[in-house]
């Protein structure tokens, strides 16, 4: 009997559970408005907290809303004009400086926290034969911060979009991911409706919405927690694709 040389047995292959990183693993310690307001306070600014958040969600919005190639000076760039965004009575000197110390705040792995049901949601999944790997809109010093936190040392691999070359929500972001795995299952857990879920899905990824604050009146399908994970990754597997896949042909993908 001769097999065509296409046929896979997908139930050798992998099955990975893709993490974002920020408010789904790992939380800024203090708070970002906290650090904000101690930075810019240095510097002379006088705002209040009410004001800064309002300046940073607005900023983020117009700084990081824009589908453009990633890469280490971008996402410096648009993290510089964040910040100049935010403290806009400040010189371009002062401001320049506040960037530059807040930048090196959240280089620091003291700086953030872990979620507390990471860990034990990660040993289940390894327990159970999935491969970790997180999948985040970062530059390269969270490859220095998940080192030196556990359990994010023990993901298997950490996708950034500065060295995938494209940020959530562009497509190129999950089918660059999808290409390097090759793998029989992926899911998606996040806690950014647009850019971990309906991308991931539009890449065709299972995809979770992780709602932290939202314990109650949860859409369906999201968690509010991750120790709800592994249940919900048993309780919806795709059929939709005819050869075990996630939906995504990677034998049509171009590796370029």
């Amino acid at each position: 009997m001769s097999f065509s040389t296409t046929y896979r047995d997908c139930s050798l292959r992998e099955r990975w559970v893709l993490f974002d990183a920020v408010a789904t693993l790992m939380e800024p310690r203090p708070s970002v408005v906290e650090v904000y307001l101690e930075a810019g306070a240095r510097w002379g600014w006088s705002g209040g907290a009410e004001v800064l958040g309002n300046r940073f969600r607005l900023a983020m919005k117009q700084c990081f809303a824009v589908a453009e190639p990633s890469s280490e000076a971008t996402e410096r760039n648009r993290w510089k004009k964040t910040v100049r965004a935010v403290f806009r009575e400040l010189s371009d000197a002062d401001a320049s400086a506040v960037f530059q110390e807040l930048w090196s705040h959240f280089a620091a792995t003291t700086s953030w926290s872990v979620f507390s049901d990471v860990d034990p949601c990660w040993k289940t999944l390894a327990n159970h034969g999935y491969r970790i790997a997180i999948a985040s809109n970062f530059d390269s010093r969270l490859l220095e911060i998940a080192n030196a936190l556990t359990p994010l040392d023990r993901a298997d691999r950490i996708f950034i979009s500065t060295e995938l070359g494209w940020s959530k929500p562009d497509g190129r972001f999950y089918e660059s991911i999808l290409r390097e795995l090759n793998s029989a299952r992926v899911w998606m857990v996040g806690d950014d409706r647009q850019n971990d879920v309906i991308a991931a899905q539009d890449a065709g990824i299972d995809a979770i919405w992780l709602r932290r604050d939202s314990a109650s009146d949860l859409p369906p399908g999201a968690l509010s927690t991750l120790a709800d994970l592994a249940g919900q990754i048993g309780m919806s597997p795709r059929t939709d694709g005819d050869d075990g896949e996630t939906g995504h042909d990677r034998d049509s993908d171009s590796t370029d």
